[in-house]
């Protein structure tokens, strides 16, 4: 062991000195300790526990049981914690909540390490006088009174600075300013050097992932966030020592790290954790003048300050503005730490979209005067929802910078005229020109604007978003499919096979994908079923031994004869490992002749009548003897391949047994006469014990039988069959969409009949009898996306003229795949989450799909849909942003079409 006061050193880590605590047997007494750390540490990693926090002082008190989970029920707000060290900033979601007490719950991502592991949240540390800062708040998540927060106190602590108090568990409570209760901490500080950027055990370097030019990168370890530019050598790069010192404001997202390399030196700047502001930009289609003012009045402020130091950002882009947990901006550009500060101005390295027209014509100097521009356009765009000058073509973009004005239309009067000041095209002319921020600052736009308490943090801010830095970039969600993976299928006797390229193809021994025929087909001809007509006689009765107490089957026509029982190995009883119910005992003393069939015997007898296929006449036998014999049960089970979440068989030959009541065993073999019987006996259409594969009318439809399906839509109740119609559509099969519409069915499924989301905690989806697979959110997307997906204008055309919602919102719809530029390569769909004319501009631009939408009253100015039901233990559904590229490029093109259409009516 080291010696006492000594770091102890092991594989290039090192702790500081641990305090010593009192015996276990001592009573729990506080005592002070100074945590001893060096004047200057290396960096390192410091680690937060939070434990339970007591008599917080909630809106409304928490009803329910300690387990009840937050934001259900009778306790709708959902209490979290912004932790904030060195300006970057975790959140941790409650767990529980009971009588003011609150149970946290684990980190989102990084399940690495003991236990206890779990739940630490991670800084990295570059600087041991900063304050350690951790912010309760309860959001109110129910859709009635809309996003609410209400604060609940904060509690500061600094880590390496002051003397806290522990007992023998390690912590102590803190009391809450600002509110009521006491917090515990537990903090832990480890030095670690940081490895270079091409240690990939740490670093992951993701790419641009639609940040412009701006790289995501992930540190491992500590599972923190970061963008990061490389600037060139060639540039006038301050010397390493001073970049962390340069440029300090409190919406300007630090320096972090630095690395050299043979390309240049690359910075790396925290992600603000509530992502970036274009993504909320993109949710509220355009934000209100006063949300809109306030963002704009913090980035001034970054303007101002940079101008102070002269810097010239001249690049501002939208991908590099983010939202911090507390909902104030935070700009990250790394790059602006690469300067020297002097008196001379100095001028960001990096590209911008929308470049002043002095930049963009290359013919005059650049100035101060071209940050106003870009403020111009960073408040046009949150305003109107997209940029002036918007093009897709770069060359004719920087055209109209240069020629066109600028046209806000839609806006309030002094909104209008700060965008016509800020875009004037002449940069002496330019708002700001002339006196810089303070000009801006006093025209009437930021009229009661406190300017002082802006800079401090002060204000409440109009928007606290949902921590969700990790969920807003493809392939961080552990739920996340590959969405570059490819897929290839084969058939082979009559059923199709389907794997991930490079994998091995699945053992399958029957396949849920059914039998191949023919889409548009109408009948069952190109499948083979048994007998479906009740004149059939196969010769085949059943036969009650009322001496043996047992049933047989006897052919009438060969007197063979069969027992009326499975044996044990072919019984869903011993499939499943349940004990089977044994053979029914006869009475000791009653005539036999009057000894009425058991029920477990007639249950028993339907069980091996439907595995034999007889005609219907035994079937009739079996109901006959009685009529407590209930169909809703499940009798039987098949194996059916396990799937992935994107329909991609499982190669590990795991089989999953799919349950299978009377009704749905008659469906999957095609009987008709046994539909019709067991729905005459009282069979219900809507039961089903695998709500995934079921029920009944779902199974007609994936068999592509119309006959089926005419006889049990009528039966079948509302979400059933919605859902048919969804298969239906999916499988284009016409015939069925037609006969489901002319039947009544509704387009569209209904809010409250989406489950909630996938829990991010909790991902045992075992299937067994008592629990069967569960219904999954995409099952419930409205069948009209999957017609516009297709490219099937007659379907949609169908559905609009039966009701469907030309602006229906859906979510978490991922596998849907397009055709990227004719070139045959499929990529994955941007928009997961949206409404239905969102994805039909995305897939076919300017189509007479996208007229028919618009036809029938697609509104492209619609908020983005929002799920509203919470989920435990995390507050809510986060909805995957769009890359802004393609984003803007869909919105004017929605927009574009909707102006051409308003014309030609007028017209």
């Amino acid at each position: 062991m080291p010696a006492k006061g000594k770091p102890y050193h092991s594989f290039g880590w090192c702790s500081h000195p641990q305090p010593k605590y009192p015996p276990q047997n001592e009573d729990v007494t506080m005592t002070s300790y100074e945590v001893v750390v060096p004047s200057q540490p290396p960096t390192g990693i410091l680690s937060v526990r939070l434990h339970p926090a007591s008599r917080l002082a909630m809106p409304e008190p928490c009803d329910g049981s300690r387990y009840q989970p937050v934001g259900t029920g009778n306790n709708p707000w959902l209490v979290y914690a912004v932790m904030e060290y060195e300006q970057f900033q975790i959140s941790a979601e409650s767990e529980y909540c009971y009588n003011g007490r609150v149970w946290w719950s684990k980190p989102r991502t990084g399940y690495r390490g003991s236990n206890w592991g779990w739940y630490m949240y991670k800084f990295e540390v570059s600087n041991t006088s900063s304050e350690l800062a951790v912010r309760m708040f309860a959001r109110r998540s129910d859709a009635e009174a809309g996003l609410q927060t209400v604060s609940l106190g904060s509690v500061m602590v600094h880590p390496f600075m002051e003397n806290r108090p522990r007992n023998r568990h390690g912590y102590a409570p803190i009391p809450v300013q600002g509110g009521t209760g006491k917090v515990s901490i537990d903090i832990s500080y480890l030095e670690k050097k940081v490895p270079p950027l091409s240690d990939t055990e740490v670093w992951c370097v993701h790419g641009e992932m639609g940040l412009g030019d701006l790289v995501y990168v992930e540190k491992l370890d500590t599972n923190r966030s970061y963008g990061m530019k490389t600037v060139p050598m060639a540039v006038d790069v301050t010397p390493e020592s001073k970049l962390t010192h340069r440029v300090e404001h409190p919406f300007i997202a630090p320096i972090k790290f630095a690395f050299k390399s043979s390309k240049g030196l690359s910075l790396l700047s925290p992600l603000a954790s509530g992502g970036p502001l274009y993504h909320h930009l993109q949710r509220a289609r355009r934000f209100d003048v006063g949300l809109a003012r306030f963002y704009a009045a913090e980035l001034l402020c970054v303007l101002e300050y940079l101008h102070a130091k002269h810097i010239v950002l001249a690049h501002l882009n939208m991908e590099d503005v983010f939202l911090d947990s507390l909902g104030h901006l935070s700009l990250c550009n790394p790059s602006i730490f690469s300067l020297e500060v002097n008196d001379s101005n100095k001028i960001v390295p990096g590209t911008s979209a929308y470049p002043a027209p002095e930049l963009a014509s290359r013919n005059q100097v650049v100035s101060q005067t071209a940050d106003w521009w870009a403020f111009g356009i960073f408040l046009y765009e949150m305003l109107t929802g997209l940029p002036p000058f918007y093009d897709q073509d770069a060359n004719k973009r920087r055209l109209n910078i240069c020629k066109d004005p600028v046209r806000p239309g839609g806006l309030p009067p002094i909104a209008k005229d700060i965008l016509i000041k800020l875009l004037e095209k002449d940069p002496l002319n330019r708002l700001g020109g002339k006196n810089g921020a303070s000009e801006i600052k006093d025209h009437p736009f930021f009229e009661n604007t406190n300017w002082h308490d802006l800079l401090q943090r002060k204000y409440i801010t109009p928007f606290k978003p949902h921590d969700a830095a990790t969920e807003f970039w493809p392939g961080m969600s552990e739920y996340d499919s590959d969405r570059e993976r490819r897929v290839e299928e084969k058939i082979e006797n009559g059923k199709v096979y389907q794997r991930v390229v490079g994998a091995p193809w699945p053992r399958c021994e029957w396949n849920q994908t059914g039998w191949v025929r023919d889409g548009s087909a109408e009948d069952d001809s190109d499948r083979p079923s048994a007998s479906t007509t009740e004149d059939y006689d196969d010769g085949w009765e059943l036969v009650w031994d009322p001496t043996s107490y047992r049933f047989n089957f006897r052919n009438r026509f060969t007197d063979e004869t069969s027992p009326g029982r499975l044996p044990d190995k072919f019984s869903r009883s011993y499939l499943w490992g349940i004990p089977r119910e044994p053979p029914a005992v006869p009475p000791a003393a009653s005539d036999p002749a009057c000894r009425p069939p058991p029920l477990g015997e007639r249950k028993a007898a339907l069980e091996a009548t439907l595995v034999a296929g007889y005609g219907v006449r035994v079937f009739s036998q079996i109901l006959g003897h009685g009529n407590d014999l209930s169909l809703d049960f499940p009798i039987l089970a098949y194996n059916q391949p396990c799937r992935a979440k994107e329909g991609i068989l499982n190669s590990d030959g795991y089989f999953h047994e799919v349950q299978l009541t009377p009704l749905e065993w008659a469906v999957e073999h095609s009987r008709l006469d046994l539909v019709n019987l067991f729905l005459a006996h009282g069979a219900d259409a809507n039961y089903t014990v695998e709500w995934a594969e079921g029920p009944a009318l779902v199974k007609a439809v994936r068999l592509g039988s119309l006959r089926l399906v005419e006889a049990l839509v009528q039966k079948t109740n509302r979400v059933s069959r919605t859902r048919a119609l969804l298969l239906a559509v999916k499988q284009q099969h016409n015939a069925i969409v037609n006969t489901l519409l002319a039947n009544g069915v509704q387009c569209d499924f209904e809010e409250s009949d989406r489950p909630l989301p996938d829990r991010r905690f909790f991902s045992d989806h075992d299937t067994t009898p008592d629990q069967p697979t569960a219904l999954q959110a995409e099952r419930f997307a409205p069948p009209l996306l999957l017609a516009v997906t297709s490219g099937n204008a007659d379907l949609v055309k169908a559905l609009l003229a039966h009701g469907a919602d030309p602006n229906a919102p859906y979510h978490g719809i991922r596998g849907l795949r397009r055709d990227h530029g004719g070139s045959g390569l499929k990529v994955a769909a941007s928009f997961t989450c949206g409404r239905v004319i969102q994805l039909a501009m995305e897939y076919w631009q300017h189509s007479e799909i996208d007229q028919l939408l618009l036809d029938a009253g697609a509104d492209v100015s619609l908020p983005h849909p929002v799920w509203p039901v919470p989920v435990w233990p995390v507050g809510g559904h986060v909805c995957e942003p769009v890359s802004r590229a393609v984003y803007l490029e869909v919105t004017a093109g929605l927009e574009a079409a909707m102006a051409l259409r308003k014309r030609q009516r007028e017209c």
